[in-house]
């Protein structure tokens, strides 16, 4: 009996808190309410945050980047040292990968590489539809990131000033081709600029750089037939399908950066 009574007595108290308490429930429900109400531009930023993130200039170009980590050996050392050996040896000995592709070289929240995404990003979801006169070669990019800090960085050399120093012929070769482009008496980019590049120093060069590397013998490139092709530092264009048909014809050298007929 005793024990009965004890387990009724415990009930009993619930049923009182609860009675003498009830006029607390609908308060606790109401600021639930708010919670989750003032809780929502926390919660929505946050999404939009992350989207944002997502479709940035800097995450976009992420996708394609060729790390100067590694120094000599470096997946961004490795792509040049190719592009030199196919110079010296022909192209027959580079993969399908590197026959063709553009090569940019950007830093993080670059203003002008921003501006330029869209562009990459349209060319590159409708590949196909633009670039019917090549269909054996798919879209090719490679980035560079000339602010990446790596293993090898000091504090008087950066990782893309070691990069600069060991390939400059590279940089060289690319300011050459660029001087004599049909590109460059279009009005496209300016000797000065190209210059800049000439000189190899990474302390003046022009972020973003981007560089048509073809190895595919397309007649209507000029002055060289392989190789660097052409150079650019910006990409016209009013809006990103504009800007991708500037890139298009970039790869194509068609346009402004079509070979003169004689």
């Amino acid at each position: 009996m005793k024990i009965l009574k004890a387990i009724g007595s415990f009930f009993a108290k619930i049923w009182r808190w609860i009675k003498n308490t009830a006029w607390v429930q609908p308060l606790l429900i109401v600021g639930a309410i708010f919670g989750v109400i003032f809780s929502i531009p926390s919660i929505t930023g946050a999404i939009q945050g992350a989207i944002n993130n997502k479709n940035s200039a800097d995450t976009f170009y992420e996708k394609f980047k060729k790390s100067l980590e590694g120094g000599t050996n470096s997946p961004a050392q490795k792509l040049l040292t190719n592009y030199g050996q196919a110079a010296k040896d022909g192209p027959d000995i580079l993969s399908k990968d590197e026959k063709k592709y553009f090569i940019m070289f950007t830093s993080k929240g670059n203003a002008t590489a921003k501006e330029i995404k869209d562009g990459f990003q349209v060319l590159h979801d409708n590949w196909n539809s633009f670039n019917q006169k090549d269909p054996q070669y798919t879209f090719k990019l490679y980035t560079i990131f000339t602010d990446e800090v790596t293993t090898s960085t000091t504090t008087t050399e950066s990782a893309f000033a070691q990069f600069m120093r060991d390939k400059n012929w590279f940089f060289e070769q690319a300011s050459q081709v660029g001087q004599e482009s049909v590109y460059l008496q279009n009005g496209g980019v300016t000797k000065a600029d190209l210059e800049k590049m000439e000189a190899c120093d990474p302390d003046n060069f022009m972020n973003p750089t981007i560089m048509l590397v073809d190895w595919t013998k397309n007649e209507k490139i000029t002055p060289n037939k392989a190789g660097i092709t052409q150079v650019m530092f910006n990409v016209t264009g009013t809006n990103s399908y504009d800007k991708a048909k500037t890139l298009n014809d970039c790869w194509n050298c068609e346009n402004l950066f079509e070979k003169i007929k004689s």
